[in-house]
């Protein structure tokens, strides 16, 4: 179990305001940003060396990752996964993010737009009207790298093609190696046969 500190925002919104809850966690067991030689705890050090140590040590991974808040981090998913659809993408699930507590109406007397609201959220209504936001958002985004599609087909490396081709000349030159074999048998076995039946014609004689 990890320990966290908890400390609360508020954002206003017409009349009514969020409070919002940022969680940072210590003592969780995961993996920390810490570097393999443990340098980070030298005091001595400047945070951005550490930082940019810390940086280039997580990249060795060949992992390409992303940071952004949660409604940007959906629909860059969203549009990672359908234009660069032969890629695998996935998103973590260790997010530090903003805790969505409760809202707080404020002013409205007798109003029903408490009540309408909670059965927007209860019913995905909300949520529908967010993905449709973030579908408007991508709508016309041009691809930023120049990258197409696969063909489908894997390239054959140039060292097993000749690989393969020598194989191919072994075995034909190993089967006319027999067939030769075969056919001086023959000859040579034709050949004894016709010297064997004409002494024996001479010695009849």
């Amino acid at each position: 179990m990890g320990v966290f500190l908890e400390f609360q925002r508020e954002v206003m919104f017409g009349n009514f305001y969020v409070p919002t809850t940022p969680e940072m966690h210590f003592l969780s067991p995961k993996h920390p940003r810490e570097l393999s030689d443990l340098s980070e705890r030298n005091q001595t050090k400047p945070k951005k060396e550490i930082s940019e140590r810390i940086t280039a040590e997580i990249l060795k991974c060949v992992k390409t990752v992303w940071c952004a808040g949660s409604n940007e981090l959906t629909q860059e998913f969203m549009y990672l996964s359908r234009i660069y659809y032969w890629k695998r993408w996935q998103r973590s699930r260790d997010i530090l993010k903003v805790t969505f507590l409760r809202l707080v109406f404020v002013d409205l007397d007798n109003s029903n737009i408490p009540r309408n609201f909670q059965s927007m959220l209860e019913s995905g209504i909300w949520r529908r009207l967010e993905e449709e936001q973030w579908a408007r958002d991508l709508t016309g985004r041009e691809k930023k790298a120049r990258e197409h599609e696969p063909d489908g087909t894997d390239p054959v490396a140039l060292s097993g093609s000749i690989f393969t081709i020598f194989i191919l000349c072994g075995v034909i030159l190993g089967l006319s190696s027999v067939c030769l074999g075969i056919e001086v048998c023959r000859k040579m076995f034709l050949c004894i046969t016709g010297i064997y039946d004409g002494l024996k014609y001479h010695i009849s004689l």
